[in-house]
């Protein structure tokens, strides 16, 4: 069943914090007749960086069983990352150049691999 979020957190509109959906769905057992289409989680209540829901703090109609683990997070408040701790692209990603060198490389190695196989 998916899990859908609801409401709005006060440290997110103030920009104090970033929002992590980290769990979308949880797994339920119910008769057909208490089958939900999904469950709601009220984002309010998180207040302060750090909070978190978890999957037992979900609530469910009488006669619904939630079989993913209590403990697993569904959403947490983290700090905003500073400007200053973002690496720059260029030492994510290497540049093209060094791609182009990479690339090389590995059509050689294909090369000798071929020239091995045929013994």
């Amino acid at each position: 069943v998916n899990v859908v979020l609801v409401g709005e957190s006060p440290v997110i509109v103030e920009g104090e914090g970033v929002l992590m959906h980290l769990l979308n769905e949880v797994t339920i057992e119910a008769l057909p007749t208490a089958l939900i289409p999904v469950i709601e989680v009220d984002i309010s209540s998180l207040t302060e960086v750090g909070q978190t829901i978890t999957v037992g703090d979900l609530v469910v109609p009488e006669g619904v069983a939630i079989l993913t683990s209590a403990e697993d997070t569904v959403v947490q408040i983290t700090y905003m990352a500073e400007e200053e701790d973002l690496e720059p692209v260029e030492e994510l990603f290497p540049l093209e150049g060094e791609l182009m060198e990479m690339g090389e490389g590995a059509e050689e190695m294909e090369g000798e691999a071929s020239e091995d196989g045929e013994d």
